[in-house]
């Protein structure tokens, strides 16, 4: 299925009228955000994801992401997390482009080391221009064309229970897991039409 995403200045003001559910605090997991950074590229509208190194210290290791990761002391806010991270990941300086809206928090279903995060998610438009940057955490910065993503069902069991849930596909690359559930939400928002999903 191809996604067609509406204008940059519509999602703005979709982002802008929505109340996202924001997750309670709880001392078992920390707090984590990541930006899905938004570029118009001629008639489509582009969307910047990285692949992560492999690592195995690292839980989503080699895995499909956007930009981001766990808040520091030194963020005064989350937002502030988003906007270091993405910099030192990937050398965009979101201050530079513009946050235009948050989505909602997201809890993994399992409590397992390294994954008890609560991830805040927030959408921002690109700076005109911008240099990427080389990062030890990260394998490949992709810039993905929306109308290129292709979305398919896929059938996991989570806890016993047998789930249905999407996959974005692009060339060689699957986004899965909780990027694509992020990435789902968003399109519920700004898509510009809703077909079902490939089986």
């Amino acid at each position: 299925m191809a996604i067609r995403l509406t204008c940059l200045e519509n999602i703005e003001k979709i982002l802008s009228e929505i109340e996202p559910v924001i997750a309670p605090e709880d001392e078992g997991y920390k707090k984590a955000a990541v930006a899905l950074i938004l570029k118009e590229c001629d008639d489509d509208i582009s969307i910047i994801f990285i692949k992560r190194s492999e690592n195995e210290k690292d839980p989503w290791s080699g895995h499909m992401a956007f930009p981001g990761g766990r808040k520091d002391e030194e963020d005064e806010s989350i937002i502030d997390t988003a906007v270091r991270e993405t910099f030192e990941e990937i050398g965009i300086d979101l201050r530079e482009g513009k946050i235009v809206g948050r989505l909602d928090d997201v809890v993994p279903i399992f409590r397992t080391p390294g994954r008890n995060l609560i991830i805040t998610p927030f959408v921002a438009f690109a700076p005109s221009e911008f240099n990427i940057c080389d990062c030890d955490e990260v394998d490949e910065v992709l810039q993905i064309p929306v109308s290129m993503l292709k979305e398919r069902a896929m059938k996991a069991q989570f806890g016993g229970l047998n789930r249905q849930m999407s996959t974005y596909h692009y060339k060689k690359y699957t986004i899965w897991g909780i990027t694509a559930w992020i990435l789902g939400q968003f399109f519920q928002l700004t898509s510009d039409d809703t077909q079902d999903l490939e089986s």
